[in-house]
């Protein structure tokens, strides 16, 4: 049965020391499940077991290692802003010459007095 249900798995390859978030399925009282966050527990990846098992620490977990199938892991991919660096972001600079008389056609209106 384990065979079988693991044949079916997208195969992904986590390394120690890699942040994931972790499938929570618990039903809270007086909540639907749509309100609430499915892989809402952070975790980090402490052990690879075999292909598809690894041991994952979480410090919400009482005991704080748990051992979890790589279909309820999802990798973290964290990803920088610009300018978020602490630099400053640099204008854009526009060509005044670049334009065109075209564009930029005004008509202009003589009023005989």
């Amino acid at each position: 049965m384990k065979s079988w249900y693991d044949r079916r798995v997208k195969k992904e390859a986590f390394t120690v020391g890699e942040q994931v978030r972790i499938l929570n399925l618990r039903l809270y009282p007086k909540l639907t499940s749509k309100w609430y966050q499915k892989l809402s527990d952070r975790g980090t990846i402490t052990r690879k077991i075999n292909d598809v098992t690894y041991e994952v620490k979480c410090l919400k977990w009482k005991p704080p290692l748990r051992i979890v199938h790589i279909d309820k892991l999802l990798r973290i991919t964290e990803f920088r802003l610009i300018g978020s660096d602490g630099k400053q972001l640099q204008p854009l600079h526009e060509d005044p010459e670049k334009e065109s008389d075209t564009e930029h056609d005004t008509i202009t209106l003589q009023l005989d007095a």
